[in-house]
């Protein structure tokens, strides 16, 4: 495949993935084909209504003194947290929980700026449960994380454009990345309103600013899917939108509704066609990066 052959371009090339030349673990990461760092299963050898956590180090060392948070979730919409801290063989317990079905579980791990969380889960009525947790080093250099695939859509709808921005990044490393303190700011065009984001079960966090929005959290090893929306006016025949592409990126797309007679024009991009999708039609205009090119401006 041609994007396959890109990727491949990439590792050998990039100077920021020198160390990374003919490494699968790192081509793993892109495809996210990666291990969990958490995992979580039933144990019949411990009581109803008990959690057990182990938290462990890259090198699996037991990690010692480290908090944990339990966030306890009921059906009706309530919410609580319990902690505790792990012992000498970095092992914590919850116990005396409720095992019904409208409580759920979730374990979480703060570390270095980051955050290890399990899916939530019930309890089985006559057993326990047993989470593991794999600690990473972190590291705020961010020459690892690259945007795989990115996308801009545009709808109109009456007097304004609804715009979705799709953005699906990969950690290369083998440390967790952490967004600065304050979070990674981008900026939204002029006049956008009505910021929405998608909820993600992961660490990252999408909020709005005055200017736009700030990504906080952190992204391990493998890949991190994000998405927002927002609105902006329109008005007369023709719209000028500028945003920022802050990851470097190997393929972006811009995908507009079309009517009759309208032009789409991305600079830097493929001269935009006209696609049929259903019972509608598209401008797509598109980008894919080579070993080489400049960044995305």
């Amino acid at each position: 495949m041609i994007r396959t052959a890109i990727l491949a371009g990439v590792l050998a090339s990039a100077p920021a993935l020198v160390f990374a030349q003919q490494d699968q673990a790192v081509v793993n990461r892109v495809l996210g084909n990666v291990p969990d760092l958490v995992t979580s299963v039933v144990d019949e050898t411990l009581p109803a209504g008990t959690i057990v956590v182990k938290v462990v180090d890259s090198t699996d060392a037991p990690a010692v003194k480290q908090p944990v948070r339990l966030g306890v979730m009921e059906q009706s919409g309530g919410r609580d947290s319990k902690a505790c801290m792990t012992d000498e063989q970095g092992v914590c317990t919850f116990d005396s929980l409720e095992v019904d079905s409208k409580h759920s579980y979730r374990v979480n791990v703060p570390y270095d700026g980051a955050r290890y969380s399990s899916t939530p889960f019930r309890l089985d009525l006559s057993k326990g449960q047993r989470v593991r947790v794999l600690r990473l080093a972190t590291t705020d250099d961010a020459r690892r994380v690259f945007q795989v695939v990115g996308r801009t859509m545009i709808e109109f709808r009456d007097d304004r454009a609804h715009i979705t921005q799709d953005v699906r990044l990969s950690n290369l490393g083998d440390t967790t990345y952490v967004f600065p303190d304050g979070g990674m700011a981008i900026r939204l065009p002029e006049g956008f309103k009505a910021l929405d984001t998608m909820a993600v079960m992961t660490d990252q966090q999408v909020t709005a600013t005055d200017d736009g929005l700030q990504i906080t959290g952190s992204i391990p090893p493998g890949r991190a899917n994000l998405m927002w929306t927002y609105d902006i006016p329109v008005s007369g025949t023709a719209m000028t939108v500028q945003q920022a592409v802050p990851f470097p990126t190997m393929e972006y797309q811009v995908v507009s509704d079309y009517v009759d007679g309208m032009t789409l024009e991305v600079e830097g991009f493929q001269v935009a066609r006209v696609h049929e999708g259903g019972d509608r039609r598209f401008l797509v205009a598109g980008m894919m990066r080579r070993p080489g090119d400049p960044p995305i401006d």
